[in-house]
């Protein structure tokens, strides 16, 4: 059944993919020793936000008397979420959308939301294999009210390496040299931004230079920027 509210669904369902026989003694007769209940929140509809009230069956088997899990797939591990809203969260942060309007649009708190971008970047440095490519940049990302720095595969078709906690540049240099071909990195894309390139240029009593290698260049965006003003100046004058 579903109740609608203003901005609001709530959908109230039973979770009826159980397992097929008992773990331990592979019988296939259960007993229903009660309902569970699970609140979880769903991929918003446009405007309105969804909630489903889940009801998970808890089992017995009349065999052996061992309880039998019962385990919903598409929950999002560890959390009040389906897949598909964390999914949907992971889009918004893609498009750059603040931690509040999130949280408002989807119902997930904030502090959810910035496990889940956690998370995926985890996911990413696997899946990148903890490399960086010949053309690296580095730029500002606003996380809510808080700036950090992403670094990013700046070449053909490029792709985002990880996310850092913030902006300061101990923590840029680390994260650097956390990549295992920090050296072979031939270009940094960047902005004008001395603790970017002081990260990557000069060492510390930890780290040394993280990339040696490479040639500083400004990003288009930025250098593009830069000669506006410089005409404009021009003009005032």
């Amino acid at each position: 059944s579903v109740d609608v509210l203003e901005h609001l669904k709530i959908e109230h369902a039973v979770y009826t993919d159980l397992p097929a026989e008992c773990p331990n003694c592979r019988s296939r007769l259960f007993e229903r020793v009660k309902l569970g209940e699970r609140y979880l929140w769903d991929e918003p509809q446009g405007s309105t936000l969804v909630a489903i009230h889940l009801f998970v069956p808890k089992l017995r088997c009349l065999a052996c008397k061992s309880s039998a899990l019962v385990t919903v797939q598409w929950i999002y591990p560890g959390s009040r979420l389906t897949s598909r809203s964390a999914k949907s969260i992971l889009d918004f942060l893609a498009k750059e959308q603040s931690f509040a309007q999130i949280a408002r649009d989807t119902g997930v708190g904030a502090a959810r939301i910035q496990t889940l971008l956690r998370a995926a970047c985890k996911e990413l440095d696997m899946m990148h294999g903890n490399k960086l490519s010949k053309c690296t940049g580095v730029d500002d990302f606003w996380l809510g009210r808080k700036v950090t720095f992403t670094i990013g595969d700046t070449g053909p078709g490029g792709a985002l390496n990880a996310i850092l906690e913030d902006r300061e540049t101990p923590t840029l240099r680390a994260a650097l040299a956390s990549f295992s071909n920090s050296a072979e990195v031939e270009i940094l894309t960047l902005d004008f931004c001395d603790e970017i390139l002081k990260a990557a240029k000069e060492g510390d009593e930890v780290h040394p230079a993280t990339l040696p290698k490479a040639e500083p260049a400004i990003n288009h965006f930025h250098y593009g920027k830069y000669v506006i003003k410089g005409f404009d100046a021009a003009i005032g004058q």
